[in-house]
């Protein structure tokens, strides 16, 4: 799976963070804590943040839990 970021202000990162309890925490980043919508398999699937070398990131598609825990900043694709 090929996984796009898109840079987003600290403000829009801190704003998703503070607005549910979060479904995913992680040093790397979070998984909002509403499904956005659910996978073939029936997993849900949510907005996903990062934070990378100072800079904030909001990937463009949902991502599942496991997804999100795969996901190395270091593959950053934007």
């Amino acid at each position: 799976m090929f996984i796009v970021w898109t840079e987003v202000s600290e403000s829009r990162f801190d704003e998703m963070l503070g607005m549910v309890p979060p479904a995913l925490t992680m040093a790397k980043g979070f998984l909002v804590g509403e499904p956005v919508d659910y996978d073939r398999d029936g997993l849900p699937r949510f907005a996903a943040f990062i934070q990378h070398d100072g800079k904030f990131y909001e990937c463009t598609q949902p991502l599942t839990r496991g997804q999100f825990r795969w996901f190395s900043p270091q593959h950053l694709s934007v």
